[in-house]
């Protein structure tokens, strides 16, 4: 009986200290590190954030140049359009003046 009842002790010190030292030492060491890794991870996250965002505002500035570039060779497509419309109706103009012209046959 004694053997029995030193055993129970036993096992309830063991009980005892094991959970004493895991939430009081091992748990909170746990939690730190992990904090710490996490803390590590949230600013690689923000780092990453940070890059690229500047890569959107990089591409979106070279969408802008390239929206201004755009405008341009189509005001000037335009321009060319409306100069060769004047040239067209110019030549009009002459082949029907060189057709009353010529007797007909």
């Amino acid at each position: 009986m004694k053997e029995v009842g030193l055993f129970i002790i036993k096992c309830i010190a063991f009980v005892t200290i094991f959970w004493s030292l895991w939430l009081f030492a091992f748990r909170p060491m746990s939690n730190w590190a992990q904090s710490t890794s996490s803390n590590c991870a949230s600013n690689q996250e923000q780092n990453d954030s940070n890059a690229l965002m500047k890569k959107y505002w990089e591409q979106a500035a070279r969408a802008d140049q390239l929206q201004a570039a755009y405008e341009q060779q189509n005001k000037q497509a335009a321009a060319a359009l409306m100069k060769q419309d004047e040239l067209l109706s110019r030549w009009e103009k002459v082949i029907g003046k060189w057709e009353k012209s010529t007797p007909g046959k």
